[in-house]
């Protein structure tokens, strides 16, 4: 089993969240960071656990992020997804985040919304 730590965290703060999380589950987790774009996909088995954190920018996740997400494949893994704000809301953005992963074979078993200092980025 191999724990992936996948973060989009344009300025760090997210970053942290996600490392936290996966540490927790296994302190030997993989990190990928997905503001890259040039990043190698490794191939998903079916125990891997995949922890995903995202920035919400206008109760939204960032559609970059969902472009990048993409290319992951899932096996019916287990997910744990976060969403970070700045405090204003988060609206649906933690249901999108699950409504991505669901369909690439990734099952949300634990979700959370988490408040951050919050950074408008180019991204946008």
């Amino acid at each position: 089993m191999t724990t992936y730590c996948l973060h989009f965290s344009p300025c760090g703060s997210i970053k942290s969240y996600a490392m936290e999380m996966a540490d927790a589950i296994d302190s030997s987790y993989v990190s990928f960071d997905l503001t890259r774009s040039d990043l190698s996909i490794p191939v998903l088995k079916k125990d891997d656990i995949i922890v995903v954190a995202v920035p919400v920018y206008g109760g939204r996740v960032p559609k970059v992020f969902a472009a990048r997400m993409s290319r992951w494949k899932g096996c019916g893994n287990k997910a744990i997804s976060a969403v970070v704000y700045g405090n204003r809301a988060y609206d649906d953005a933690l249901l999108e985040l699950n409504d991505i992963l669901l369909p690439m074979e990734m099952i949300p078993v634990a979700s959370g919304a988490f408040l951050a200092r919050h950074v408008l980025h180019p991204f946008l």
